[in-house]
């Protein structure tokens, strides 16, 4: 028995010993409305570096669908699967004219998790400044490359536009494509009938094109957690990219990307908002 418990305790130190969490995480960070003012979710990466137990990188966290983004240094330790996080300085930062957002610098405290074949990372945040109090986090690693330099341009054209641009020959490198008719039933991640005639077409025209290369992004509206809400666009995203492979796409075409409710385009606070809400985006990273 104690050879046994031995070998277990072995084991489980090497896996933890051998873990690295150096790469890209995206996911949401959750500030008190009351505090923040504008809303009270906010989409959030991380760039982490790690050599042993230190780490170092940078954070980005973005308002909804602006231009609107800070990016800050940090730096901190990993050890027995917890991430221990300081922002020291700021990097960069962008804010519209007439818009006041105190983004803070914040501590995190993180716990990171392997589930259902995604890596994690969740916990929670404070901030010594009075006015920012303290909220929520929870990223996936993310194959999407971070951007500390410049805000998101969120230039979103439609379908119909989409084709036409690419008949007409135009670039479409960047632009956000939004697939209204690719939405889903509350808490569901089952493509409805009237999406898998959009995506087929969508399909033949990745056939047609096949320099294009697309990341689908996946949302939802605000019921449920904070977390179940980013797993789930997710899930809804991987939904979509599963399907186009599928249909033969190569997976070196896709990548997939989930927001949760961090940037909504219609109110929550009717089911009409969240239905708008509870939608696919694609973007062009290649072409």
């Amino acid at each position: 028995m104690k050879r046994v418990l031995f070998l277990f305790t072995l084991v489980i130190s090497c896996y933890t010993f051998g873990q690295n969490v150096s790469g890209n995480w995206q996911g949401i960070m959750s500030h008190p409305a009351d505090t923040a003012g504008f809303q009270d979710n906010y989409a959030f990466y991380l760039k982490i570096e790690q050599e042993g137990d230190t780490i170092t990188g940078q954070s980005r966290v973005e308002l909804g669908t602006t231009k609107n983004f800070a990016v800050l240094n940090f730096k901190g330790k990993f050890k027995n699967n917890h991430l221990d996080i300081r922002e020291i300085s700021w990097e960069n930062s962008h804010m519209d004219e007439g818009v006041y957002i105190n983004w803070c610098q914040k501590r995190l405290s993180l716990i990171y998790t392997w589930e259902d074949s995604t890596e994690s990372l969740r916990g929670v945040w404070t901030s010594l400044h009075e006015d920012c109090g303290s909220g929520e986090i929870y990223v996936h690693r993310s194959s999407k490359e971070f951007n500390s330099r410049t805000a998101h341009t969120h230039d979103y054209i439609t379908f119909a536009d989409f084709k036409k641009r690419l008949r007409n020959e135009e670039s479409v490198l960047n632009l956000k494509v939004i697939l209204p008719e690719v939405t889903f039933d509350p808490y569901d991640t089952k493509l409805l009938k009237e999406a898998r005639n959009v995506l087929r077409e969508l399909k033949e025209l990745l056939v047609e094109y096949p320099n294009l290369k697309i990341n689908i992004l996946g949302h939802t509206g605000n019921l449920g957690s904070d977390q179940y809400n980013l797993t789930l666009s997710h899930t809804r995203a991987k939904t979509v990219k599963d399907y186009l492979a599928k249909m033969g796409i190569s997976e070196s075409r896709l990548q997939f990307h989930g927001y949760g409710e961090s940037r909504p385009v219609a109110t929550n606070a009717t089911e009409e908002g969240r239905r708008q809400n509870r939608r696919i985006e694609f973007e062009v990273f290649g072409e």
